[in-house]
């Protein structure tokens, strides 16, 4: 008997037809194994049972990296004498899945420290568990010559170990040596002599830039106040924590605290960066993460990163671009030093380092980049959806036959760099997997970069608005599969209201198509609109201002007497309720700082100086009826009364005044189904305490957890309201 099988999913770059030719040679069938363009396919020759038996086996116990959504099995005429592997067929048209870029697996490291290999010390060692995949993939399916990787000719030696079926290395389309691949190079000195000579300048004290995976990183020792700072003033950073790099799980507990989830996390092939506590050994220079009991650690994911970091202190390896600025790819751009760690094998698809957190013994993603991209997620089945994100934290995404994809993080849709990167992911996207859209889903704001571009971006002329916050909670409600209505909370900075006003704490009871917006925080105005996040004086100052305190702010009276003109008259005073604002004018409150030198830092402070010990600060909820408000100046001034306890009671006030909102929603509605999403979430002890007091009151309670509760989220949940709109309403 003869059967075609297909395979479809994360089939291609991962080690698959090896892996299903080693299960049918085991089996002792005949056929052959190849990549077509939309999985792989496999023709087996044998008895029934036989074939039977080595389908399951595939199914049941892939390669790590490989994802498998459908099998189709078909009767198939020939026989065959022998097993292969075959070539694609040429012009294929192709719909497969690309694999994330995958960390270096325990094999290959343990070879590129053995004297006796011969690729030791090899910085582009790899096989076909591990190694780039998206960053250099130009074109599908996923073989040698559609990657970055064949520019370069094979050696004897690697040619017989890709060809060869009982090897590891066996159509590794990645698969390099020192006799041939890719060279690293420093000016004039290549290979180990230019790895040696990074090595001696991170030691002396200098910046170096290093070219990985998805672009340029500058590094310099963390534990080199001088160097950590100068590299801070270098890349304009102000006090935003940068992330650290360690050789091994054990240099990184002496730094953090690493619970099974945080070790987990760090030593998956994936291998993001991942925030965790500060040890009490924690010696790293202050620079690398002021302000915050945080630190972002993440462990060598390329053979590069091994040579380097083996011997050395932790290192700073923060992505080389200017701050808000796309990551570089290019050594050709200015990367802002003079000793730069280059290679000749070029990035096709630059892309960001992942970060994540444990949250319930789960891992929680910060940011879906580098070994989560483009691994898609479920939806109903509907038309194909482009959803051009938002303004902030932006990304994109692809709705099609029942699965999203979800670009990496972009970045700040107002920067002019970023946006053209933007314009550069989608069109590459769409050439690697051939999407058309239907619809375009894309922000309520109208002055949001992508909405005012959204002509030009997309190829469909039917545009589906969604409400930022409405997005907040419908991609969690798309991330769990939920149906029907839920209560939603969502807590940020900036995001624009049916009212046209600024929302950022709001009650809804929502749909994936529609919602309701029962309840909100207290509005206050924000004088000199943007700049009042970064001078967040002006916050405090408005808040006492309504609320009629005095509050001691050390501004002069012509400050003074500029900002209430400015809210008396609103004048570029524009009202909102955001949650986020509210932590940056507490925190001042509390004395944390009074400017913020990157988006939350003052949130952030006020989180790390939480104290478990105080009761909470009085938010009211006050029911109007067909809505209600939290309150926060009972709350205001109970913090001048006792600054010194701010922290702990904002926090824990906070969260009953989220309870309350929810129970009322409850009585009134019958809901009992609570959704969390929004940048305020992305706080810890906040979400920790809201979600524990709301599951003790008899919710089910949810939560972004494979996509950022900040914006990183809100292109998909986009994508899930315009999928349950399309065919309905309010197309324009």
């Amino acid at each position: 008997m003869t059967k075609r099988i297909v395979f479809r999913g994360t089939v291609q770059g991962v080690g698959f037809r090896p892996f299903v030719w080693r299960v049918a040679d085991s089996f002792g069938l005949k056929g052959f194994v190849r990549n077509i363009g939309n999985g792989v396919e496999a023709v087996f020759c044998g008895e029934p049972s036989t074939i039977q038996n080595a389908i399951e086996m595939i199914r049941i116990s892939p390669p790590p990296q490989a994802i498998i959504e459908s099998v189709e099995i078909a009767d198939f005429a020939g026989d065959y004498k022998d097993l292969k592997i075959l070539e694609t067929p040429e012009g294929t048209p192709s719909s497969v899945l690309v694999p994330p870029d995958i960390g270096i697996c325990d094999d290959c490291r343990r070879e590129l420290l053995d004297p006796k290999d011969p690729r030791h010390l090899h910085p582009f060692i790899s096989c076909t568990n591990c190694g780039p995949r998206l960053s250099i993939i130009r074109r599908l399916p996923y073989d040698r010559h559609t990657i970055a990787q064949g520019d370069f000719d094979l050696c004897d030696r690697c040619r017989n170990e890709y060809m060869d079926p009982l090897d590891r290395r066996y159509h590794a389309q990645t698969i390099a040596c020192p006799d041939c691949g890719p060279t690293v190079f420093m000016g004039e000195l290549k290979g180990q002599e230019a790895i040696l000579e990074a090595r001696r300048s991170l030691l002396a004290g200098e910046i170096v830039a290093i070219k990985g995976i998805g672009g340029f990183h500058l590094a310099c020792i963390a534990t080199n106040e001088a160097s950590v700072n100068a590299l801070r003033m270098l890349k304009n950073r102000g006090n935003e924590p940068m992330a650290v790099m360690c050789f091994d799980i054990a240099q990184a507990r002496g730094q953090a605290e690493i619970g099974p989830c945080e070790e987990q996390s760090l030593s998956s092939w994936r291998k993001p960066v991942v925030l965790c506590k500060k040890s009490n050994n924690y010696s790293l220079a202050p620079s690398v993460a002021p302000g915050t009991d945080k630190i972002g650690i993440f462990l060598p994911y390329t053979p590069l990163h091994v040579l380097l970091l083996d011997g050395l202190p932790p290192v700073v390896l923060t992505s080389a671009n200017l701050h808000e600025e796309p990551i570089i790819a290019d050594g050709k751009e200015n990367l802002m030093v003079t000793k730069v760690l280059d290679n000749d094998r070029e990035i096709v698809v630059p892309i960001d380092d992942s970060v994540a957190r444990c949250f319930k013994g789960r891992q929680q993603l910060f940011r879906r980049a580098r070994g989560f991209v483009p691994e898609t997620l479920l939806v109903p089945k509907g038309p194909s959806i482009l959803a051009l994100g938002g303004q902030m934290k932006n990304t994109f995404t692809f709705a099609y036959d029942g699965k999203v994809m979800v670009s990496h993080h972009i970045g700040e849709m107002g920067n002019a760099a970023t946006f053209a990167r933007f314009t550069e992911s989608l069109c590459l996207f769409r050439e690697l997997f051939g999407f058309k859209e239907e619809y375009c889903a894309h922000d309520a704001h109208p002055s949001y970069t992508t909405t005012v571009h959204r002509k030009e971006l997309s190829r469909s002329d039917r545009f589906i608005p969604v409400f930022h916050h409405h997005a907040h909670i419908a991609s969690v409600m798309g991330e769990y599969g939920l149906d029907g209505e839920v209560i939603g909370v969502a807590a940020d900075g900036t995001g624009f209201g049916t009212d046209s006003t600024i929302w950022g704490f709001e009650f809804l009871v929502a749909s994936k198509s529609e919602f309701q917006r029962i309840g909100h925080l207290r509005t206050f105005q924000l004088p000199g609109g943007e700049v009042a996040i970064k001078d967040c004086r002006r916050i405090l100052f408005s808040l006492a201002r309504q609320a009629g305190s005095t509050i001691d702010l050390g501004i002069g009276p012509q400050e003074r007497e500029l900002w209430g003109v400015m809210i008396d008259r609103g004048i570029n005073a524009p009202i909102t309720s955001s949650l986020g604002r509210l932590f940056d004018g507490f925190a001042v409150l509390a004395g944390l700082g009074q400017k913020a030198t990157y988006e939350a830092e003052l949130a952030v402070a006020l989180e790390s100086a939480y104290d478990p010990g105080t009761k909470p600060f009085d938010f009211p909820l006050r029911d109007f009826g067909d809505h209600f408000e939290i309150d926060w100046a009972v709350a205001l001034k109970q913090g001048i009364e006792d600054p010194a306890s701010i922290s702990g009671r904002f926090h824990k006030g906070i969260s009953e005044a989220i309870v309350k909102g929810c129970l009322l929603a409850r009585q009134k509605t019958g809901l009992k189904r609570v959704c969390l999403s929004g940048g305020c979430f992305l706080n810890l002890v906040l979400l920790e305490l809201v979600f524990d007091a709301l599951s003790s009151e008899g919710f089910e309670v949810y939560t972004n957890i494979s996509l950022p509760p900040g914006d990183g989220c809100v292109s998909f949940g986009q994508a899930v309201v315009a999928l349950s709109r399309v065919g309905g309403v309010r197309c324009v």
